[in-house]
């Protein structure tokens, strides 16, 4: 129980210290309209491109190389036998033959 008294307590003190400080603040529509927005922002494009598709290129490229990758890893992997995926890789490794299936 005192612990939660101790924290309305605390809550009570700075809602009255906020509600003081708030007071002191002017409400004029110039202040108000400052402090909702107290930043100035702008923006610079440095990479201005025309079309989208020039700058997606390079990413898709780089996505159908990717995937031809993993698909003629697949491809082959299908075509091999599990004797010969042993003798290949050399190193004495036992693949389970789930693996294969």
């Amino acid at each position: 129980m005192e612990t939660l008294y101790g924290g309305v307590t605390t809550l009570s003190t700075g809602l009255m210290d906020a509600n003081e400080q708030l007071a002191l603040a002017s409400t004029e529509e110039t202040n108000a309209k400052t402090l909702s927005n107290p930043l100035a922002l702008s923006k610079t494009d440095h990479d201005v491109v025309a079309v989208n598709g020039i700058a997606m290129a390079p990413y898709m490229i780089s996505v159908a190389l990717f995937v031809a990758a993993l698909s003629t890893n697949m491809i082959f992997l299908q075509n091999f036998h599990l004797e010969d995926i042993q003798k290949h890789v050399g190193l004495g490794l036992k693949l389970d033959s789930k693996l294969m299936e």
